[in-house]
């Protein structure tokens, strides 16, 4: 196990001097997608506690944020875009609702069903944030230039649409 502190180069030297068979067999980018992840998480996580919004906050403004106007979904689209479950979209959407940053209107085309509005007061919300959530990943990938950075997506995107099926 990774002890906390732990870089990802010290974690390599210490998994092949005790598991050596896993060390050479092991794709080591894996390892470094994963600690990527968890920093870009943490860093996003911090970035948007000045608006006083979890991170699952942040993503589903931002998701309805980019719908075309007037930004709406329904839940369970919410849902399948998200990957949460019901349960977890609507303790979302309640905080959400109760900030004023979504209004709920019943569904027009399916009365079983309501649907999720983005408000000006939550696009100007997710716009302050995504601002400085920009900023920070920018910082994160600074010391890549340019090509490097396409080299990177472009190879990111194979591995995901590999895996996608």
């Amino acid at each position: 196990m990774k002890k906390a502190g732990m870089s990802l180069t010290e974690y390599i030297v210490m998994l092949t001097a005790t598991w050596p068979e896993v060390a050479k067999e092991a794709n080591i980018f894996l390892l470094a997608i994963e600690q990527i992840h968890k920093r870009l998480y943490k860093i996003n996580q911090e970035t948007i506690e000045p608006f006083d919004m979890q991170l699952t906050d942040f993503e589903v403004l931002s998701l309805l944020r980019r719908q075309e106007p007037p930004h709406e979904l329904t839940p369970t689209e919410i849902n399948k875009m998200m990957f949460f479950s019901s349960g977890g979209t609507t303790k979302v959407l309640r905080r959400l609702q109760a900030r004023k940053f979504i209004v709920l209107r019943k569904n027009h085309n399916d009365a079983r069903s309501t649907i999720v509005r983005l408000t000006d007061k939550g696009q100007d919300i997710v716009i302050q944030a995504m601002e400085r959530v920009l900023k920070k990943e920018n910082q994160f990938v600074a010391n890549l230039d340019d090509e490097e950075k396409k080299i990177l997506e472009r190879l990111l995107f194979k591995l995901l649409e590999n895996n996608d099926r």
